[in-house]
């Protein structure tokens, strides 16, 4: 009988594709496990979703009861990850207050705002809920990269923006950038296309541009002085492509993976 977390992640569910051995059908035990749970004090949330709802906090609690389980049939149990767990507790610490969502939402200029549909406009509320750490996943063609640019304009005043992205679509970024963020003129943005077009090795907080753009690759091979610069946000365009990196045999990872990672380290918009 597995325990799984819910669609929503302040809930998990348990017995969603039950599995027990022994005595009694799948259903039976299922609604014995119920009325186990709700003798001890535990109420099934409700769900349309098969198996039984409940909120996260109760976890360790429902666990521990379930493996005190002496009903019909043998619960082989399914637990969900601890590190998950462990994943989700660091984000519901550091959550964002709802009041102050909205706040930080208003900086947003008027015009990018006005013209983000409302799941885009929820995306956006959500990744500042999260301090601008998110993963935007939505469907190819549904905005994410409007999502990104909104989300960025909300940390303007903490840093310089670097977006990571396919070297392709360098210059795709930067005519976004420039339509959307009011006052950010061609001169602010700097497009790295090679080591010529770099950053300088030593780079004043000053000096460097309020926007920088570069290729996975070139972030790579440039790895050690990016990482000395400050980023006030960070956007990884196509995120998958860290993961879909040929991976070199001799260090058991991808150079692109490592420096990538060890420089959005920092508040990062990821775009898969």
């Amino acid at each position: 009988m597995p325990l799984e977390l819910d669609e929503d992640p302040a809930f998990f569910t348990v017995g969603r594709e039950a599995s027990c051995s022994g005595a009694g059908r799948t259903a039976d035990v299922c609604r014995a496990v119920e009325s186990y749970l709700a003798a001890r004090g535990f109420i099934c949330v409700p769900s349309n979703e098969q198996g039984m709802r409940y909120h996260l906090g109760d976890y360790k609690n429902v666990l521990a009861a379930l493996n005190e389980w002496r009903g019909p049939g043998n619960l082989v149990l399914g637990e969900i990850p601890a590190n998950t767990l462990w994943n989700l507790g660091q984000l519901e610490r550091r959550a964002v207050p709802r009041d102050a969502v909205d706040l930080i939402f208003q900086k947003v200029p008027g015009e990018l705002r006005r013209s983000l549909m409302p799941y885009q406009v929820e995306g956006v509320k959500f990744g500042i809920s999260r301090n601008g750490r998110v993963l935007l996943g939505d469907e190819m063609g549904l905005g994410k990269s409007i999502q990104a640019i909104a989300l960025s304009s909300c940390y303007k005043s903490e840093g310089p923006l670097l977006v990571v992205c396919p070297a392709s679509v360098r210059l795709v970024w930067a005519e976004e950038l420039e339509r959307w963020l009011p006052g950010l003129r061609p001169k602010d943005i700097h497009v790295i296309f090679n080591s010529a077009t770099a950053l300088p090795k030593k780079c004043e907080a000053d000096d460097v541009p309020a926007v920088t753009i570069t290729s996975y690759n070139m972030l790579s091979n440039l790895q050690k002085r990016m990482e000395t610069i400050k980023w006030g946000f960070i956007i990884a365009d196509e995120s998958h492509v860290i993961r879909c990196t040929d991976i070199n045999p001799a260090v058991g990872t991808s150079a692109i993976v490592s420096s990538t990672v060890a420089v959005l380290k920092r508040r990062s918009a990821w775009r898969s």
